[in-house]
């Protein structure tokens, strides 16, 4: 495991390998230098199923030598190349990523450094291999309303044209800029003023200020730090009492599902959409104005029936009555309690299909298709599928049917279409006294929305910040000890945690604590505030609180940084100035600026394919225009 901390994965690896945080991309390209110069690679997949050869991969990765590599990310060049060859020649061989290399500046780059290894060996679609996502979707309720009369900034922003979630962390600031008015902003499952970079510093002032947002509408179970600040609370209900479809690409095997009520909503809280129909029934209760037809069910479960009535395979099952009895479909067997497997029904294990890409299109799906010297398949304008060795496979599921190393569309913005590594700037600049701020998510809670479950918060309820002896020595810190941490745009003052397991350039903090509402647990306001329940009464096993601790939030003094291919936030930039509390430091002091969380915001824009930093940080597309 290559992370900055010694997470739970890493715990349980063979080897932990501490790298410079943002630096996973160079030592995979690194690993992917060794690969192929070793000519450890899977020739024949690359040659079929990417859009590159051999060749201009091997030309391509000559630059990535792993005594680059090591210089950058402070991993030995030797351990770079026992890895890489400890990768290729394992068969079959899996990597997976998250967060980790991701949520920096160029994330983008880092990501699709890493995949390249499984992809370069040939680990695609095999069984111990990297496997597609295998979700299953279904059709959404008709009509489907048409796109609205005007675009929007805040969801199209024309600085990230290649961000397909959206950039939504820097939504206040183009607010603030007037690049979209806002009449009336309704969120809903959502609580931005703790969770997003900037947290009360940005997304705080953002909503208190009433002439950005005049009126908020916050759809919530809960009086979460964003609700706290609404206009108008429209008490939704939380998972236990809504209804739901579900499907997570998490399993070889493709499932759809449903969450269904166990319990009737409570006091006047009902499912959001159910609110939302009844809004829409009020502003067009004769259908006139074209709303009403697109809100057209009885509640939850009538919702539900419009999805999953009419799915192929399903609606033969029952639909959503099958779904209501035995909550997923298809039902693949049972589970066999002395294996722990699943057995179909003659008692055999279920074997999950690979290869995905190998299916054979059918005579009726090569109808009227045409073939080109290549070998796409193409119908009806549109690619379904590649001939190779005589045979019409269906391909990957990409525009042109194979996995697409080089990345036109990348270049059209002067982005690099190929796998390569960009450092981030200020990481290159740093003081000797500065580290870099991470934080990550124990498992013991959801995020940040299960701070106010007691038998949580009990296992953890604060969050001190880990820091590595060497790191702790200079600054005469032992654990316990109150320490400052000072970002460009604020600072904040917590516990200590002294641990090896940490890169010693790194200082990183558990998120999901530091609450300053989500109810009196979460805040530790149970004996300052009484219950005001709408019903029932107090729960006497709050009275077994015995903790006086509820972490420090970070968010405050993170700034905005944006992928500028992506658009995800650089979680996993910022440089902080770590020293000893001093006499006027208490526990707990988190302060950001809006000033400085602006100057943020305009730094990480010159980033974009329109700022003017673009150009510098690519000097290899200079024949880009």
């Amino acid at each position: 495991t290559f992370d900055v901390r010694l997470s739970n994965t890493a715990g349980f690896s063979d080897e932990w390998i501490p790298v410079f945080p943002g630096t996973d991309g160079a030592v995979a390209l690194a690993m992917g230098h060794v690969i192929l110069g070793e000519d450890m690679q899977d020739s024949d997949f690359i040659d079929n199923w990417t859009n590159v050869t051999v060749a201009e991969l091997k030309a391509h990765y000559k630059q990535y030598t792993p005594e680059w590599a090591a210089k950058i990310s402070g991993v030995p060049a030797e351990t770079i190349e026992r890895v890489a060859r400890e990768f290729a020649t394992a068969k079959p061989a899996t990597l997976f990523t998250y967060r980790g290399p991701a949520k920096h500046l160029y994330g983008s780059y880092n990501e699709k450094a890493c995949m390249m290894l499984p992809i370069m060996t040939g680990n695609v679609e095999k069984k111990g291999g990297y496997c597609l996502p295998r979700g299953m979707g279904w059709p959404q309720p008709m009509p489907e309303p048409g796109k609205p009369a005007k675009g929007s900034y805040l969801s199209n922003p024309p600085d990230y044209p290649l961000a397909a979630h959206k950039v939504s962390h820097l939504v206040p600031f183009w607010i603030a800029e007037g690049k979209q008015k806002i009449n009336v902003y309704f969120t809903y499952q959502d609580n931005p003023v703790y969770t997003n970079p900037g947290s009360m510093a940005v997304w705080g002032k953002l909503f208190k200020d009433e002439k950005l947002i005049p009126y908020l509408v916050s759809m919530s179970p809960f009086m979460g730090e964003e609700t706290a600040l609404a206009d108008l609370i429209l008490p939704d209900c939380p998972y236990l009492e809504r209804w739901e479809p579900e499907s997570m690409p998490n399993s070889l095997w493709p499932w759809l599902g449903i969450r269904q009520p166990v319990h009737k909503s409570l006091g006047e809280s009902r499912e959001n959409r159910v609110m939302l129909r009844d809004i829409i029934h009020k502003l067009d209760p004769d259908g006139k104005r074209g709303m009403k037809q697109f809100w057209n069910f009885k509640d939850g479960e009538d919702y539900m029936r419009h999805h999953f009535d009419n799915v192929p395979g399903l609606k033969e099952a029952g639909g959503l009555n099958f779904l209501k009895q035995h909550g997923v479909w298809p039902i693949y067997g049972k589970l066999n309690p002395k294996t722990g497997k699943v057995s179909d029904k003659t008692g055999r294990e279920i074997q999950a299909e690979y290869g995905l890409y190998k299916k054979e299109l059918s005579a009726a799906d090569m109808a009227g298709a045409t073939v080109d010297k290549a070998g796409a398949i193409s119908k009806n304008g549109k690619a379904i599928g590649v001939k190779r060795d005589g045979k019409n496979y269906v391909g990957f599921p990409t525009g042109n049917r194979v996995i697409n190393v080089r990345v036109d569309q990348w270049a059209d913005y002067g982005f690099n279409p190929m796998p390569t590594f960009k450092r981030i700037p200020w990481h290159e600049t740093m003081k000797d006294d500065e580290l870099i701020l991470s934080t990550f998510k124990l498992n013991v809670h959801k995020q940040s929305r299960t701070a106010a479950v007691k038998w949580l918060a009990e296992i953890a309820h604060s969050n001190p910040a880990w820091m590595n002896p060497e790191t702790a020595a200079k600054l005469g810190v032992k654990t316990g000890d109150l320490v400052r941490l000072e970002s460009a745009v604020g600072h904040l003052v917590t516990k200590a945690y002294v641990t090896e397991g940490i890169h010693p350039k790194v200082v990183s903090i558990p998120t999901g604590f530091g609450h300053w509402e989500y109810g009196r647990l979460a805040t530790l306001k149970l004996k300052s505030k009484k219950s005001d329940a709408s019903h029932g009464q107090d729960d006497p096993d709050l009275n077994n609180v015995w903790w006086d601790d509820k972490g420090v939030h970070p968010n405050n003094i993170i700034p905005v940084v944006a992928d500028p291919i992506g658009g995800s936030q650089g979680w996993y930039d910022t440089v902080v100035k770590v020293s000893k509390a001093g006499p006027n430091d208490k526990y707990g002091d988190s302060e950001g600026s809006w000033e400085k969380h602006v100057a943020a915001f305009k730094e990480t824009m010159r980033y974009a394919y329109t700022g003017d930093l673009h150009r510098k940080m690519h000097p290899e597309m200079a024949a880009w225009a």
